[in-house]
This record gives structure tokens, C-alpha cells and sequence, in this order.
């Protein structure tokens, strides 16, 4: 809802997929992500031509696996600066009549299927992008989570497990959320105030937000900043700066983060966030162990690899032939000759792409 309220279009669609091909038939069975960067791209694609400039789009998508039939399906609210129902052509299901009024596009009951051509797969519902229709897209980004952790120990966490949302992606620079907050910093700088608290008021949105992680240390730095700019120009705190420090109170971080616009005191990554950097940094291993071994089994011994060999021009190639017949000569035969230089540890320096730092690496390491 933030995000919407400084957002032109705002749009809550789920994409689900048919049964009328193969292809369709089997993408109901894993979730492709592939799928939602393709539509996405598609979109920005449109709307580039539309209006002849780029960032037009941001989004949020969760893929869910239907508790009925398993069928992945997918929610998503998009943000946009150019009418969404203007980017492609939109037909009745299963009738295919083109829908050309923007209130036909919309289903209030979430019972209207239409094809877009921008979705090939299957048909799509758009729901009224007011607070009931994007809290019924996102709730299933959140719903399995939580009943993941409620039913742990009990008879309904398989169940939970199972039908887990399987992705949940969301446009992260900037944020989903912080061009609303960085708006309303904006505004109550100009007035030099500050909330009487963390609550804020959004639009079109039944009660009050309340700020958490990345966003929340954002807000407390930007009220820092605007109060600290009040002593200098007024001479004085900024009006409601004693009630707001009282609701911090209870909160060492949060109070720091104001009085000082940074906190020292971080608190520690949850285990999940530090998980995920720890799963990152091994894979990112994994793939440099790979890549090694790729390079001392082809690149790091005496012999060339068809495809080096292949890209040599006539003169290198057969100065590569008198040098391998030499070491090979040299070390009683070929075979003797490869393990030799293995030992040397040292790229062959025949090799077309050269003694890299990367394949000077890997031949340190062989063995």
C-alpha cells in the first residue's frame, strides 16, 4: 500500500497456468521463475516503447502450490508508471472476445479469467488493487511461513511444508516500500516535525504501518536527520521530539539510531539471513572448485584442448607440435611428459587463452 500510494497503476494479478498443451501441462508442476522474469520483461519491454523510458515497472511475485490440485500458480502486484491495461490485448476466457474497457479487465468476485497476451501459458485474474485485493495476492507469500512455524511439532507440519510458498521474489533497489518513506521524510523535513511515534499513516490502508528491519533503521536515521536539522535553523528540538523519543525508550537500538542518526550496537543477522550468506559464499566456492578442476584437467597440463587447438593459428600450432615432441622426447614419452609438467605447476604455455591468474591458480594447486 506504500508503495502504491506514490505509484500511478498499481495492479494485483494472479497467473496461473492451462492444460491445453504439453508444455503448459508440465509448468504447472515446478515453479519457473523464468516465466515471471520473461513476463516481467515483456512488460517493461511495452512499456519502454510506450513512454520511451526505462524503470517503469517494480513488482512483487509468490509462487504458490495449490493445496487442491498442486499447481503452481502465481500472485503478483505490480507498481507502474504506465496503465498496465493498456500493455497488451486481453480476451474473455474461454470465449476470446477482446475485453477493451479497463472495468471489464478487473474482477471484483476474483472469478473473471482473461488471456493476456503478455502471459502465454494459461489465463490470468486481476484483482482491485485496494488493500483486499493485495492482501489476498500476498497473504500466500506469508500464510505457509507462519503456519510452517505455528505447526512445527504438531500433526499439521508436513501438510505446511508441503504446500510452502515455493519463491517470493520483490523489486529491491529501491526497496518495495521506501519511495513512500523516503516521500514522507521528504515532507517532514520541509515542516521541520516529527511523529509522535513509529506508527505512520498510509493510504487507503486500514490502520498504521509499523516499520521493521532495513526500512525502520531508515525512518530512525531520517527523523535523526530532521531533528538534528531543527537545532541548527530553530535553535531547538523539533516539535514532538520528546514524545517520540519516549516510545523509544524501551528500545536501546532504536533510541541510538535516533540521538545519533547510527548505531554501534547492530543487532546480530537472524539465523536465517546468516544462513543465506553462508549457503552463498559455499556455492560461489563450490563453483570456483569446478572451475578449477575444469582448468588442471585441460588447460593446466601439456596437452591443448581440441578447442585451443583448434583457434591456434597454422604457425602456433606447429610451434606447439615441435614443443610437445620435444617434452615428450625429453621425458620418455607423452604420457611422462603431460605428468612432468603437471608437476611443474605451471599453465601449458601453449594453451590459446594464455597464463591467466585464473589458470596460474589452478595449476599452483595441482597435484
Amino acid at each position: 500500500m506504500m508503495e502504491k500510494a506514490v505509484t500511478p497503476f498499481t495492479m494485483a494479478v494472479t497467473l496461473t497456468y492451462g492444460s491445453d498443451t504439453q508444455e503448459q501441462h508440465d509448468a504447472a508442476k515446478v515453479f519457473h521463475y523464468r516465466h515471471i522474469s520473461s513476463f516481467l520483461k515483456l512488460l517493461r519491454k511495452r512499456a519502454f516503447d510506450l513512454t520511451g523510458q526505462n524503470g517503469q515497472i517494480r513488482f512483487i511475485a509468490c509462487g504458490e502450490l495449490g493445496s487442491k490440485k498442486g499447481r503452481c500458480h502465481w500472485h503478483l502486484v505490480l507498481f507502474s508508471q504506465v496503465n498496465l491495461t493498456k500493455l497488451g490485448e486481453f480476451k474473455q476466457f474461454p470465449s476470446g472476445q477482446v475485453v477493451a474497457e479497463e472495468a471489464e479487465i478487473i474482477s471484483v468476485d476474483r472469478k473473471r479469467r482473461l488471456h493476456w497476451d503478455a502471459w502465454p501459458y494459461g489465463f490470468v485474474v486481476i484483482q482491485e488493487p485496494d488493500q483486499d485485493g493485495i492482501e489476498y495476492a500476498l497473504k500466500y507469500a506469508v500464510k505457509d511461513q507462519f503456519g510452517m512455524e505455528k505447526s512445527k511439532a504438531t500433526m499439521r507440519e508436513t501438510k505446511a511444508e508441503a504446500y510452502a510458498a515455493g519463491y517470493f521474489r520483490a523489486s529491491r533497489n529501491p526497496p518495495i516500500g521506501q519511495p513512500f518513506l523516503d516521500k514522507k521524510l521528504a515532507e517532514w523535513l520541509q515542516e521541520l516535525v516529527l511523529p509522535v511515534s513509529l506508527q505512520v499513516n498510509v493510504p487507503e490502508y486500514r490502520g498504521y504501518w509499523y516499520p521493521v528491519g532495513a526500512l525502520r533503521k531508515r525512518l530512525l536515521s531520517g527523523l535523526h536527520f530532521i531533528n538534528e536539522s531543527c537545532k541548527v535553523k530553530r535553535g531547538k528540538q523539533a516539535p514532538q521530539a520528546r514524545a517520540l523519543r519516549a516510545t523509544l525508550v524501551d528500545n536501546e537500538n532504536d533510541l541510538e539510531r535516533f540521538e545519533h542518526g547510527t548505531n554501534d550496537k547492530e543487532e546480530p543477522e537472524d539465523d536465517f539471513e546468516q544462513n543465506r550468506r553462508i549457503k552463498r559464499a559455499d556455492a560461489i566456492e563450490a563453483i570456483k572448485r569446478e572451475e578449477g578442476r575444469r582448468i588442471r584437467a585441460s588447460c593446466a597440463g601439456l596437452a591443448v584442448c581440441e578447442a585451443c587447438a583448434a583457434n591456434l593459428p597454422e604457425k602456433e600450432f606447429e610451434r606447439y607440435q615441435k614443443g610437445v615432441s620435444k617434452a615428450a622426447r625429453d621425458c620418455g614419452g607423452f604420457g611422462n611428459a603431460d605428468a612432468a609438467f603437471r608437476r611443474r605447476k605451471v599453465p601449458n604455455p601453449f594453451c590459446a587463452l594464455g597464463a591467466t591468474q585464473r589458470r596460474i591458480q589452478a595449476a599452483q594447486k595441482t597435484t
